[in-house]
């Protein structure tokens, strides 16, 4: 499962939410979440659930 979401960044308490929804939160349930800069092609997409990415090696 992978999401995009917006941050609320709290700079003076060196703190940053993430509010996933309750179809999301089971991501973080399953202990430490990859986060990355959103790539430039989901610049459209918008937050919540992102589509599984095609893999034709791991198709095979």
């Amino acid at each position: 499962m992978r999401a995009l979401l917006t941050p609320e960044i709290a700079p003076r308490m060196g703190v940053v939410l993430f509010r996933p929804g309750s179809e999301l939160m089971p991501l973080f349930m399953q202990g430490r979440v990859l986060l990355e800069p959103e790539p430039e092609q989901f610049s459209s997409f918008a937050s919540g659930a992102v589509p599984a990415v095609s893999q034709p090696l791991a198709d095979d």
